[in-house]
């Protein structure tokens, strides 16, 4: 018995790589990685601070832990900043 052909008149693996239809799974580079900072030297590297405050300095139930104290840090440093 002949195997049925999909309605669209194309067998979909055909439309993929000829290395994906062998394998099941995509192999996934892996994140990359960032050195650590310090509030200190992110302060001390920019001359000027944007920031991302949904997520990063509050969130739906308020400020995030730590973002009152950076804030209090950057308004003493002096350095402008904006979110």
């Amino acid at each position: 018995m002949p195997k049925a052909r999909p309605r669209h008149g194309y067998h979909y693996q055909t439309l993929i790589r000829p290395s994906l239809r062998r394998s099941a799974t995509i192999p996934c580079p892996r994140p990359p990685t960032y050195p650590a900072i310090t509030i200190a030297e992110l302060i001390d590297r920019y001359a000027v601070l944007l920031l991302d405050a949904y997520g990063v300095l509050v969130h739906g139930g308020g400020a995030l832990p730590g973002a009152v104290e950076f804030i209090e840090r950057l308004n003493r440093s002096g350095k402008p900043y904006t979110y």
